[in-house]
């Protein structure tokens, strides 16, 4: 689950006929749908939305009931993880003095209908993805804000930094780097030969220089070799999707906080905020209606039971 980098939205089945031309059953509304510590979550506050993005892109016009179930359930489900999430962040945001401004939320919603050119755009938009617009404006919208709050809140501990210095040579085929390695082990000079060999355009003219990044700055394959290999030690030929490599690690060093750069520094509040989210998320009590399905809290989903669309 990373709910930093997308929308995680996962959640209730069951309500078939709920989306019908004869409407909800009045008498079930605000039968409880679950229940995250000690705040309920009602059937009509997972109901309704699913019904508005549905009828509003006319997407169930002409379907039988089964159907409809198929197209229903699975949305439910997901509008329904997504109120939980929504609830557990409100939570962590609430605790840690992290509240989303009225004026800030008015500002983004609008940025958002001028971005499409108006409201019915806006709400044609979000129907495409399921989306009712009350959905959008009272639960995503203070949601995201919370969580991007929470992300530079989090930007304030994050510990410093170790990283690697390392030089490569980048070549097209598999053969090339064997020459490349054959040369070096007969005596040859890495830098010269990286400014003759390499293909990498932003660090052959520097010998292959690299400068200092920490772990996770490079593609898997690279940085794995990076992590793994001997301060001195040359390794290769790394295959990634750029070539063939072949790396040399030169040193080692601690990276103060504010010294990283941006994008490191995002990445490493992103990581914080991702298991700050994981282990809220595994210690909520959550529970939900056999109706709807079981809380998943390792992937922040309501998956679907065995008793999902069965009567309470």
């Amino acid at each position: 689950m990373r709910f930093a980098s997308r929308y995680l939205v996962a959640a209730v089945a069951g309500l078939t006929l709920l989306l019908g031309a004869c409407g909800p059953d009045a008498a079930n509304d605000h039968a409880e749908a679950a229940s995250v510590d000690d705040r309920s979550i009602s059937r009509d506050e997972v109901e309704e939305p699913v019904r508005d993005a549905l009828n509003h892109a006319g997407a169930l016009d002409g379907l039988d009931t089964d159907e409809r179930a198929d197209l229903v359930e699975p949305l439910q489900r997901q509008v329904l993880a997504l109120l939980i999430q929504a609830s557990v962040i409100e939570d962590i945001a609430t605790e840690r003095g992290v509240e989303p401004d009225e004026a800030d939320l008015e500002a983004r919603y609008q940025a958002d209908i001028d971005s499409v050119g108006g409201e019915d755009e806006l709400a044609d938009a979000l129907a495409q993805q399921q989306l009712s617009v009350s959905l959008y404006r009272d639960v995503l919208l203070p949601t995201q804000l919370r969580v991007d709050a929470l992300r530079e809140l989090l930007a304030d501990d994050i510990e410093p930094a170790e990283a690697r210095e390392a030089r490569h040579i980048l070549v097209e085929t598999e053969e090339e780097a064997q020459t490349v390695l054959q040369e070096l082990a007969g005596g040859a000079d890495f830098a010269e030969l990286a400014e003759e060999w390499s293909i990498d355009p932003g660090s052959a003219a520097q010998g292959g220089d690299l400068g200092s990044a920490p772990v996770g700055a490079y593609v898997g394959p690279f940085d794995e070799a990076v992590w793994t290999s001997e301060i001195g030690e040359v390794v290769g030929p790394i295959a990634t999707d750029f070539g063939f490599h072949i790396i040399e690690v030169t040193g080692e060093e601690s990276i103060a906080a504010e010294d990283l750069a941006p994008e490191q520094r995002q990445q490493q509040a992103n990581q914080l905020l991702n298991q700050l989210l994981e282990d809220r998320f595994a210690a909520a009590d959550v529970q939900v209606s056999d109706r709807f399905g079981v809380w998943n809290p390792e992937t922040g989903e309501v998956e679907r039971g065995e008793q999902v669309g069965g009567d309470e």
